[in-house]
């Protein structure tokens, strides 16, 4: 926005009333004063514009930078674009590489039915019978009967 001028402000208000019918001097005390206040509103005027373009400068270069940090975590990794260079590359000889790699997994899947050793059984459960009878479980502590009335544990 441009700047206001320090009596634009002053001339504006005295021809809006001059339309109305109202003539201010400005010899008299009230001129003297609205054109103090105008002066006045005119300076803060122009602070607050010259205050609210260094916030919008100063929010533009962080939100830049903002821009910058998101980019940079969301941007996929250089790894990928390496691996879809090679893969172009290896289209043309494709085909031998996929018969030796069929070669080498019947060969693997062979040695490994061979020499693989058994795994022996484990046994069902290594804890020791629950007597049926009563319901209690043989590894749980008693209570002692003096702990029980003084109410502790």
């Amino acid at each position: 926005m441009k700047k206001l001028k320090k009596n634009d402000l002053y001339q504006h208000i005295d021809q809006f009333l001059k339309d109305r019918g109202i003539e201010i001097r400005t010899s008299a005390p009230l001129g003297s004063r609205l054109k103090a206040g105008c002066g006045l509103l005119t300076d803060t005027i122009n602070h607050a514009q010259e205050a609210i373009d260094a916030a919008r400068e100063h929010m533009d270069d962080r939100l830049d930078t903002m821009r910058s940090v998101i980019h940079a975590k969301t941007a996929p990794r250089k790894s990928a674009s390496k691996t879809k260079k090679k893969s172009k590359k290896t289209k043309a000889s494709g085909s031998a590489k996929k018969k030796a790699a069929k070669t080498r997994s019947v060969k693997k899947k062979a040695s490994k039915s061979a020499t693989a050793p058994q795994r022996a059984k484990r046994p069902a459960s290594r804890r020791p019978a629950t007597k049926a009878s009563t319901g209690r479980n043989p590894l749980r502590r008693k209570k002692s009967r003096s702990a029980n009335a003084k109410g502790g544990k």
